[in-house]
């Protein structure tokens, strides 16, 4: 009778473990779900600034397309002649 107890405490002792374990490892699975889900929202938002920067980036150079540099002969013209004016 006490071997079939041993056997039987051992057996109690080995299930508690392997239930602790599973446990864990549905506790793990669960907080990788979580991440995996932010993560998602993350990669979306980085997706709508990039397409937001995108376009503030096309408006910029629209507005900017107005402006002309002078050539270099041109400055110096530029340069005596606005002095007088």
């Amino acid at each position: 009778m006490t071997q079939v107890h041993a056997i039987m405490k051992d057996i109690t002792t080995a299930s508690d473990e392997q239930h602790r374990g599973i446990s864990q490892v549905g506790r793990a699975i669960i907080e990788m779900d979580q991440n995996t889900q932010q993560n998602t929202v993350l990669v979306e938002q980085s997706s709508s600034a990039a397409q937001s920067l995108e376009q503030q980036a096309i408006v910029l150079s629209d507005a900017v397309s107005v402006f002309r540099l002078l050539q270099p002969s041109q400055q110096g013209i530029h340069r005596l002649a606005s002095p007088a004016a």
